[in-house]
């Protein structure tokens, strides 16, 4: 694995589980409204 497509990799992960967090404050946020 380079070490560019390693970096790419991460970059993906990090930005995946942002969404998730966001995507979870705003189930909860339509959930209790």
């Amino acid at each position: 694995m380079t070490p560019r497509s390693r970096r790419l990799f991460v970059v993906a992960a990090v930005l995946l589980s942002a969404c998730g967090v966001v995507g979870g404050w705003y189930g909860t946020g339509l959930g209790f409204t």
